[in-house]
């Protein structure tokens, strides 16, 4: 290969670089928003409605939304999730929507559980989320089912000195 062929191969790998790195940022600009939640949330101090769905929204976008509603879902199976055809849809009544997301802003809210709601929660089916106003899509995340107690963890092996 000559000098001008090396000069060439050189010139392409730099463009492509830059292009890839171009079209990173084009997908990645805009509003992302991460989800987080806690499934046996309790306020302090104590309300007296009891244990509840806390959920965490965070932006991690390139730029400012808003959140316009908190939802919760019952799917009874990833076929009915795939096609999202939920057994049961709600809007959770939040005093704190609409709220706006700036860059890297979290937003908090909680739903309080009914019967319908617990067994779905038991049966891994139960999911909250948001919807925004810079995207058609719902942003959902799965409400973990409770665990298990290991009952030797429960017990007392060693108690004080004899």
């Amino acid at each position: 290969m000559t000098v001008s062929e090396w000069i060439s191969v050189l010139a392409l790998v730099i463009s492509s670089g830059g292009f890839s790195l171009q079209a990173r940022n084009w997908f990645m600009s805009g509003p992302r928003l991460h989800l987080s939640v806690m499934a046996e949330a309790i306020a302090f101090p104590d309300d007296g409605k009891g244990v509840r769905v806390a959920l965490t929204v965070i932006n991690r976008g390139t730029d400012p939304t808003m959140l316009t509603h908190m939802i919760g879902f019952i799917y009874t199976s990833r076929w009915s999730q795939f096609r999202r055809k939920p057994e049961q849809a709600g809007i959770v009544n939040c005093p704190y929507i609409p709220a706006k997301l700036e860059i890297n802003g979290t937003w908090r809210g909680m739903m309080a559980y009914t019967e319908k709601t617990k067994e779905a929660r038991e049966k891994g089916h139960l999911y909250v989320g948001v919807l925004a106003s810079h995207s058609n899509a719902k942003f959902l995340i799965r409400v973990p089912p409770p665990r298990k107690k290991d009952i030797a963890l429960e017990k007392t092996f060693a108690s004080g000195l004899s």
